[in-house]
C-alpha cells in the first residue's frame, strides 16, 4: 500500500526504567519520544501509568523485556 492509516489511539509504547529513575516520573506526565531508526522525530504523548516488575540480580529478562 501506498498509504496506511492509523487510528492516533490504537497503539502505545512502553519504556523500562531502573526504579532510581522513576523519582520524576508520574502518571498524566507529558512525554516525548524518539525511536531508535526515527531519532529525527519527536513523538508527543503522556504517561498513562507505571507498573513493577522484580528483575533477577544478573538483569535477565524474558522476550517481553520484562524481569523473568
Amino acid at each position: 500500500p501506498v498509504v496506511a492509516l492509523i487510528d492516533e489511539n490504537s497503539f502505545w509504547i512502553e519504556g523500562y526504567f531502573k526504579e532510581t529513575d522513576l523519582a520524576g516520573i508520574a502518571p498524566n506526565d507529558r512525554a516525548t519520544v524518539t525511536l531508535l531508526m526515527h531519532d529525527d522525530v519527536a513523538l508527543e504523548g503522556k504517561i498513562k501509568s507505571i507498573g513493577f516488575g522484580i528483575a533477577k540480580k544478573d538483569g535477565t529478562t524474558g522476550n517481553d523485556l520484562l524481569p523473568t
